[in-house]
């Protein structure tokens, strides 16, 4: 029996849209195929029992989970991440601070860490008085590879920089008299302190405040498809109208309060 006409035509448009049915959904998945890196910089992102954790992560991770995004967080050392979501497509990175020769390199969907910067010493350095940045520069300071505290300083003139991958690296440089100074926030110097086993208030103490803009953003990558972009910002932009952001970002405070 031959087809008519009318049958036809409902088979076509059947078929129509089972094709676009697959391409759709295919095309979500494709849109949703996204890395998210990040560095180990405690409290706000850190690797515990195999999988990285932390109050920025959290954030994120509740992002991805409105989305219905399934995908790891990966942690490497903090210049890899970079090169990583400045050259890749649908890189997700945080927390990046937002400085103007970062503006126009990355997408900005929100700030997923904050707090102060200061120049930290160990207790009882009679010998280290620092009443202006530049008295600063004649003493050994470290730093994170490639963040944000080591070009500011470094354009600053400051010659006695000392790298490493992680602010733990940098604490124990510290406590063994490696280094004069350790350039910290102070939630990550209070938390990285503790975690080692030590009292924080009685270890160390603040020399200097440095002047940096420290809000910590998730940022994603430039050529990152429109459509994923979109959806982070959207899904950010909700997160904040629940409350449930606020609770988040509430708990930075109360980890230097302890």
């Amino acid at each position: 029996m031959v087809p008519s006409t009318y049958s036809r035509s409902m088979l076509f448009k059947a078929g129509m849209l089972s094709v676009l049915f697959f391409l759709t959904a295919h095309g979500q998945a494709f849109c949703r195929q996204v890395n998210v890196v990040t560095t180990e910089y405690p409290p706000f992102n850190y690797t515990e029992k195999g999988a990285v954790s932390g109050i920025s992560t959290k954030i994120v991770r509740a992002l991805l989970d409105s989305l219905e995004i399934d995908t790891e967080i990966s942690s490497y050392p903090w210049a890899r991440s970079y090169k990583k979501a400045l050259e890749e497509k649908n890189v997700l990175i945080y927390p990046l601070v937002r400085t103007p020769e970062r503006e126009g390199a990355f997408e900005w969907i929100g700030v997923v860490a904050t707090g102060k910067t200061y120049l930290y010493s160990l207790q009882g350095r009679d010998d280290i008085d620092i009443q202006t940045l530049d008295d600063a520069k004649k003493f050994s300071i470290g730093v994170l590879r490639n963040a944000v505290r080591f070009r500011h300083l470094k354009n600053k003139g400051f010659t006695r920089l000392v790298e490493d991958t992680t602010p733990r690296a940098i604490a124990q440089k510290l406590i063994l008299g490696w280094i004069d100074l350790w350039a910290a926030d102070e939630n990550t110097a209070h938390y990285t302190l503790s975690m080692m086993g030590h009292d924080p208030h009685s270890l160390v103490e603040r020399r200097f405040p440095l002047d940096i803009e420290l809000d910590g953003y998730l940022a994603i990558s430039k050529n990152s498809e429109r459509e994923l972009v979109e959806s982070f910002k959207s899904a950010f932009l909700r997160l904040q109208a629940s409350g449930e952001y606020e609770k988040m970002i509430k708990n930075l405070i109360r980890v230097v309060q302890k």
